[in-house]
């Protein structure tokens, strides 16, 4: 294994290559193709749904700061900007936590090629959100939420790294499209 460089000090990356002798039939066999296709598919989603909840925990953050914090005598969740933020931040979030709660029901119903749909456009979107609901995040927060101190620092590397990790939500689009395409060749 080779240890690689993590954005997230609570996370270890690294690549891991194994030797071992497979013979042809093994590599040609389907069984063990939809196998694999369908372990990556529940561990995407797996990834999806953590991302969710890191998005609901920092707005959890932003909320009760922006509760609390006084600039110019007032605080500071009065302030428009400030509001149309956490308005924003609170719709997404929303939006991502309906698609997960829709999706998890939906991954133990379908077939493996849907399956892996679903886990490849949950995670796009998760990955996508949870980022963006952090820096917005970070924007509310000021200075305090880039020290290490804080815990939004730790949910935000999190964020970065598992939006990074099975592909990132660009990746994550392309293969949705190819996977359509495909769908669409066979039909």
């Amino acid at each position: 294994m080779q240890q690689l460089r993590s954005v997230d000090p609570c996370q270890s990356v690294g690549d891991v290559a194994f030797d071992c002798q497979i013979s042809d039939e093994q590599m040609l066999d389907s069984d063990n193709e939809a196998l694999a296709a369908n372990l990556r598919a529940w561990n995407r989603f797996g990834a999806a749904e953590y991302l969710a909840g890191i998005t609901e925990r920092v707005l959890t953050f932003a909320v009760d700061y922006a509760r609390e914090r006084e600039q110019f005598g007032r605080k500071i969740g009065s302030f428009q900007a400030v509001q149309h933020m956490l308005a924003d931040i609170a719709v997404a979030t929303r939006s991502l936590v309906n698609l997960m709660d829709l999706s998890s029901t939906e991954m133990s119903d379908v077939d493996d090629a849907e399956r892996v749909m679903i886990s490849v456009t949950a995670k796009a979107r998760a990955g996508a959100q949870s980022v963006s609901a952090c820096e917005t995040v970070l924007q509310v927060l000021g200075g305090i939420g880039y020290t290490v101190e804080h815990s939004l620092n730790h949910f935000f590397k999190r964020a970065l790294s598992l939006a990074a990790q099975q592909g990132s939500p660009a990746d994550l689009h392309l293969l949705a499209g190819r996977l359509l395409l495909a769908r669409s060749e066979n039909c």
